[in-house]
């Protein structure tokens, strides 16, 4: 005769499914980021808050206190005051991530 809990572990891993790949992994795109003029542009930002699943205006607003400036949203980018770089973008969209969404 087995041990009861030996047969329930028989019956349990019996039960669980594979892990599929990595299509179930979270990955935020990069943001496309120019500036023109004396603003900076995320190109794709209505792409990067539809991965996130978040609402645009409260990104927006995250993204402008941390650079320290006014922004607004036009329909599928970002529009701030001011140059700045990618890689500070790109980190403050991580720290938006780290913060808020994971």
């Amino acid at each position: 005769m087995t041990d009861p809990y030996e047969a329930l572990l028989k019956h349990a891993y019996t039960n669980i499914t594979e892990k599929s790949g990595d299509e179930g992994r979270f990955i935020v795109p990069e943001a496309r980021v120019f500036v023109e003029g004396k603003t900076t542009v995320i190109e794709n930002f209505s792409e990067i808050v539809s991965v996130l699943r978040r609402e645009p205006d409260g990104v927006l607003k995250f993204i402008c206190g941390e650079l320290g400036t006014a922004g607004k949203n036009e329909p599928t980018r970002a529009v701030f005051n001011g140059k700045f770089d990618k890689q500070q973008i790109a980190g403050i969209i991580s720290k938006y991530v780290e913060d808020y969404v994971i």
